[in-house]
């Protein structure tokens, strides 16, 4: 390679890397051994609030809280001391305005040509929302009513080359392996040509055993030889591209948000793909939980919290639903609203909890006599009780509202202050319609209250019935 082509590669290289950093979400510093900053990109200026003429010449320390310097300066004390290759610390970031936020802070020396520290470098990743998130999967755990904040933080698209020069070769693999997310990089055949820490610790395996590799062989997933596999959408679109997906990482499925860029050449043609895995299971977890939780707070919503049949509130949707639904499929619908015959005399002789206990029994009489899984039974309200019978006529809601009133007869439940007999008893009504456009539910419930109206005043004890006369069948 001629001098003139080696300077263009590395002048190329250099505009391609400090895109790379300005890009990148999280921020990336580089610090001299005082601790006084060298370089930044845009994520740290926007993160801290100083303008980035403020930024110059600032020592670092002036962004770390002060309960977290001894922690930094240990941090660093380390690095220089071992010689180690990467360490990382959580802890308070002071902006300019006093306000703080809680940062993952990633650090590595700098080395210059001659393989001598001059400072350190790193990455630091705003992760106030994961400790939010933390908070509120404990709150979920306790209340089933607290929402759950998405704690993804979006990554930067990265256009990023095979950096050959030597210094920028050296500095590029630095910033590669101190990334927080598994990061690699595929030619267009998808055989890796290069892996960071993360992404070799992630998969358990060496630079050895992955380099050279197909990827769908080193790491399977959902996306993988399919039309969703990321190599294939950028080869035909060339845009970025970014997807959840679960991927077998060490024998087990982890879901990850992938994102995947074009990689292109010094003369900007494409010739590969920078795929960025970050690990999304705490995101999962908090979603299942909240969902369990949201699941949990709409079966509670729809129980009577006595009798653990439906509610009032449930019974009005079904009702609902199932009068738009027998619109449609032109078919009958029958209800029975029944009440339990001289409840307060009940609840006077023998006390108020007996009375619950009652209702209990009642609610389990008619949940056990409705044998079909379409059937619905809800309590109305106070001692009434009512049941849905979708595709039912007016006889076989009659024989349905029959064997409720056997059913709580044989409970055999005391009842000496009855007029009508000396257990609980219930009175029935029995109505049924067949649903058509420009009619509304109000008038089944309105007809069945008449039946039970007409059970009561002929002795209680029993079943009465009436067909639905809709407005236009009088004429």
């Amino acid at each position: 390679m001629t001098k003139p082509e080696a300077a263009r590669e590395r002048k190329a290289s250099g505009r391609k890397l400090s895109h790379i950093i300005d890009e990148h979400d999280d921020g990336y510093y580089e610090i001299d051994l005082s601790g006084n900053f060298v370089f930044f990109n845009n994520a740290i200026v926007n993160m801290s609030g100083y303008p980035a003429a403020e930024l110059e010449g600032l020592n670092s320390s002036e962004l770390v809280d002060p309960e977290n310097l001894a922690d930094v300066r240990q941090m660093f004390e380390e690095i220089l001391a071992r010689d180690i290759a990467t360490h990382y610390v959580e802890i308070n970031f002071r902006k300019k305005d006093g306000r703080t936020i809680f940062v993952k802070m990633t650090a590595a020396l700098v080395k210059s040509v001659q393989m001598e520290p001059v400072g350190f470098h790193g990455f630091v990743r705003d992760i106030t929302e994961r400790r939010i998130q933390e908070e509120q999967q404990a709150r979920i755990r306790n209340q089933l009513d607290e929402s759950y904040e998405s704690l993804e933080i979006a990554i930067a698209n990265a256009n990023q080359m095979a950096v050959e020069a030597e210094v920028a070769n050296i500095e590029l693999n630095q910033i590669f392996n101190t990334s927080l997310d598994g990061m690699w990089i595929l030619d267009l055949k998808r055989n890796v040509l290069k892996a960071n820490d993360t992404m070799l610790n992630m998969l358990g395996l060496s630079k050895e055993e992955i380099v050279g590799r197909k990827c769908h062989d080193v790491l399977a997933g959902n996306c993988c030889d399919n039309r969703e596999c990321t190599v294939k959408r950028i080869k035909r679109r060339k845009i970025p591209v970014r997807t959840d997906v679960e991927m077998f990482t060490q024998g087990k499925p982890t879901p990850y948000t992938l994102t995947a860029t074009p990689f292109y050449g010094i003369e900007h043609e494409l010739v590969g793909v920078l795929e960025n895995f970050r690990d999304i299971t705490e995101r999962k977890e908090a979603e299942n939980a909240l969902q369990a939780a949201n699941d949990e707070l709409q079966r509670l919503a729809a129980l009577d919290g006595l009798t653990d049949i439906a509610n009032r509130r449930a019974f009005d949707e079904c009702l609902d639903n199932e009068w738009r639904r027998m619109t449609r499929e032109k078919g009958e619908l029958a209800l029975i609203i029944c009440d339990v015959d001289y409840f307060k005399k009940y609840n006077d002789a023998y006390g108020h909890q007996e009375g619950d206990e009652c209702l209990k029994s009642v609610a389990r009489a008619m949940a056990v006599s409705l044998l079909r899984p379409a059937d619905f039974v809800a309590r109305y309200g106070g001692e009434e009780f009512a049941a849905i019978l979708p595709n039912t006529d007016l006889e076989g809601a009659v024989c349905v509202a029959e064997n409720i009133r056997r059913a709580v007869m044989e409970l055999q439940i005391e009842h000496s202050d009855s007029a009508v007999a000396p257990v609980v008893t219930l009175s029935l009504g029995v109505a049924c319609a067949r649903p058509s456009v420009g009619h509304r539910p109000e008038i089944l419930l309105t007809t069945a209250d008449q039946a039970l109206y007409l059970a009561k005043e002929s002795g209680r004890n029993r079943v009465a019935s009436n067909n639905v006369a809709f407005p236009e069948d009088s004429n």
